[in-house]
């Protein structure tokens, strides 16, 4: 599944089944999760980001 949505809370999901999932508050504009795909189409995982580490979108 890949795509964006928005939920009741106002958060903006990216979902990309390649690279991860990313989640922004657009009330502040923050990236609040991020998560990235690693390894291999066999053998793939999800690895946490810290959302404090990155700007607003």
């Amino acid at each position: 599944m890949n795509g964006l949505k928005v939920d009741r809370a106002g958060w903006l999901w990216g979902i990309d089944s390649t690279a991860g999932v990313a989640v922004y508050d657009l009330h502040d504009r923050m990236l609040i999760a991020c998560f990235g795909v690693t390894g291999g189409a066999s053998r793939s995982s999800m690895t946490w980001r810290s959302p404090w580490t990155a700007g607003p979108i």
